[in-house]
């Protein structure tokens, strides 16, 4: 039973850090005028950046639902399942951006040039290795869940 109340911690984690960024995102999204007027920033919308933060969130919400049914007796690897698939759309996003903009992909979808600077390397960098956890443990509790 404590395993199943770290999973769903881990699982409100997850939901949160995703969450979280998308707060951030659209905050940034919707102030962007005001950085226009004052610093000159051209602040542009990134669909990718919101599908991986939204991919994120689902997983989260998933491994939540995986301990709800595990508790309950139900089949609970159709959650760890989609928490599964969610979390590596999610990397693969990241993954993708990164081949295509280097590790400050954030930064540059967002900001174009100017978001090419060594603090969107580290936020890209800690975010692609935080959804490769995700990933790695959901796989890890699906392959226990799938042996038992």
């Amino acid at each position: 039973m404590g395993k199943l109340y770290a999973i769903l911690f881990l699982g409100i984690v997850v939901m949160t850090v995703g969450l979280l960024g998308t707060s951030v995102y659209f905050g940034i999204y919707y102030i962007a005028p005001l950085f226009k007027d004052i610093l000159d920033l051209k602040i542009s919308a990134s669909k990718w950046l919101l599908f991986s933060l939204a991919s994120l969130s689902i997983s989260g919400l998933f491994m939540g639902f995986f301990t709800l049914s595990k508790s309950m007796s139900r089949n609970p690897s159709i959650h760890l399942s989609l928490a599964v698939v969610f979390s590596g759309i999610s990397l693969f996003i990241q993954v993708y951006r990164i081949v295509l903009n280097g590790f400050a992909w954030m930064g540059v979808e967002i900001l174009g040039n100017t978001g090419d600077s060594k603090t969107f390397i580290l936020i890209s960098m800690l975010f692609t290795l935080f959804t490769l956890l995700v990933l790695v443990t959901n796989l890890a509790l699906l392959r226990r869940e799938l042996v038992e």
